[in-house]
């Protein structure tokens, strides 16, 4: 979430919303922008040395899948990531 929110702040004039959905064992979080929607976030090549820019590459990562789509005046940047059981783990 938090990378989603970072990259709406700089590279547009601010996230406009934040919504979260669960469905069962499955968080979509997506953060909507002004950004116009034909300006598609883009991951680029991965460089580990470089400071910064490594945003959308943990994204990637670390989401079962991301993509954007088109909103009103804007677009939506969504990932969706697994909520890790409630349950203790079964005693031996």
């Amino acid at each position: 979430m938090s990378e989603l929110l970072t990259n709406a702040a700089r590279y547009t004039t601010g996230p406009l919303a934040l919504d979260l959905d669960q469905n069962g064992p499955c968080l979509r979080i997506t953060v909507i922008d002004p950004r116009s929607g034909t300006v598609l976030p883009d991951p680029g090549t991965h460089r580990p040395a470089r400071v910064g820019g490594h945003g959308l590459f943990i994204v990637d990562r670390l989401a079962l899948c991301w993509g954007t789509l088109p909103n009103a005046g804007g677009k939506a940047v969504w990932a969706e990531l697994l909520v890790p059981s409630e349950q203790p783990p079964p005693s031996p």
